[in-house]
């Protein structure tokens, strides 16, 4: 079995994890909040025994000023998979614009058969200590959170060993499914390929 994963907004993306290939093809779009308030919600509900859900999604990218409320809930059966990603840019670099002014709210769960496996929420605002402590997001402008599964339980030590980026990345296994997370300055990072 091999693994081949390539964070990137640019590119195509080819997948061969665990038995399934998977084909993403990208262009350039991004969701674009600035200077209002904006709500959005995913619900991606997975209930078909054995259906597989991938969830590639462009970065989202929070303009300054912006104030934004974004919610992406996936709900499995026990028979179902999912492989997917959401990331998320403060401000514009290729720009020079920071986030300087602003509030975000973001949420994503997974849940199986109505037990939830993760629950995560920022809640930021400009000047929050969650956007520069140790603890939090280290003055990093990209965030993003990778989650795969159910997985078999030997990938991870692969996959720890795959990221080549100068931001920070780490790997664990939640139950049967994989999550990686990302701190960096750039939406794209290649994970490499592995031999599991």
């Amino acid at each position: 079995k091999s693994l081949w994963l390539w964070f990137s907004s640019r590119y195509c993306f080819f997948f061969f994890f665990s038995q399934f290939f998977f084909f993403f093809s990208s262009r350039r779009r991004h969701t674009r909040y600035i200077s209002v308030t904006g709500v959005q919600t995913c619900a991606l509900p997975i209930f078909d025994e054995n259906a597989v859900l991938e969830w590639f999604p462009q970065e989202n990218i929070y303009f300054d000023q912006s104030n934004v409320k974004q919610r992406t809930r996936i709900e499995l059966s026990a028979s179902s998979r999912f492989i997917g990603w959401d990331i998320m840019c403060l401000g514009r670099r290729a720009a020079n614009e920071n986030y300087s002014h602003g509030q975000l709210t973001q949420s994503l769960e997974l849940v199986c058969n109505n037990k939830p496996l993760l629950i995560e929420r920022s809640d930021l605002a400009v000047g929050d200590p969650a956007l520069t402590a140790l603890w939090g997001f280290q003055n990093f402008p990209v965030s993003g959170t990778f989650i795969a599964g159910p997985v078999d339980k030997g990938i991870l030590d692969s996959v720890r060993g795959l990221a080549e980026t100068e931001g920070l990345f780490s790997a664990t296994l939640m139950g049967n499914n994989l999550l990686c997370r990302y701190l960096g300055n750039e939406a794209e990072i290649e994970i490499g390929r592995a031999h599991v």
